[in-house]
């Protein structure tokens, strides 16, 4: 089944709760930045959302839906794995951030989803 076929038949919503902002990070990159609540059948998450200032769009649910599914993948792989997978280097301490903010949120995502996480992960093709 596709990301929109699951959501159609999911509780999933999306509420937009602060954006875009205009915001520049650390490294230069100008972006609007948004708080959206992603509510789930079993609770609710605040997400962080960034995209290019090119983007006239709000988020959209299937959007974020897919960027959270793609961060979610090899959560479960060590540290090490994790890095030689999506090409970090195992030694930097950004990299390591970057690897607990996407445990943390997955496991985020796992408590509002309950078992449909388990669908989310194995039954259904990103976009």
């Amino acid at each position: 089944m596709n990301l929109a076929q699951f959501i159609q038949g999911s509780s999933m919503s999306l509420t937009h709760l602060t954006g875009p902002l205009l915001n520049k990070d650390a490294d230069g990159w100008e972006h609007n930045a948004f708080d959206v609540g992603l509510n789930g059948p079993r609770g609710a998450m605040t997400v962080k959302w960034r995209q290019g200032i090119g983007i006239k769009t709000r988020p959209r649910l299937i959007d974020v839906l897919n960027a959270l599914r793609s961060d979610a993948m090899n959560t479960e792989e060590t540290f090490e794995n994790w890095c030689a997978e999506y090409g970090y280097d195992s030694d930097s301490r950004k990299a390591e951030a970057t690897y607990n903010a996407c445990k943390s949120q997955t496991a985020e995502l796992q408590r509002i989803m309950g078992a449909t996480f388990n669908v989310l992960m194995e039954d259904v093709e990103g976009l």
